[in-house]
């Protein structure tokens, strides 16, 4: 299946979702290396000020352990008709 990129871009911003052949529109996933460079990025422009790019770093941990739990508790109501109790 063949994605196509969509949103507007410039030289310096990438595309943010893409368009299926069957044109549904789907967030764009970057592989991690895009994301360690992003985070690379990040602290390069922050360099002078660690206080916000600590609080961003503290920011993106809490959001993903928040996206572990939510998928956590989606399992078990997924499994609990089937569990003994």
């Amino acid at each position: 299946m063949a994605a196509v990129p969509s949103g507007s871009t410039t030289s310096h911003q990438q595309p943010t979702s893409v368009h299926t052949e069957q044109g549904v529109e789907q967030p764009l996933v970057l592989p991690v290396v895009d994301a360690v460079g992003y985070l690379d990025a990040v602290k390069a422009q922050f360099h002078e000020q660690p206080e916000v790019y600590n609080k961003f770093i503290t920011t993106m941990k809490e959001f993903k352990a928040r996206k572990y739990v939510r998928l956590i508790h989606k399992v078990i109501e997924i499994l609990s008709p089937g569990l003994p109790g």
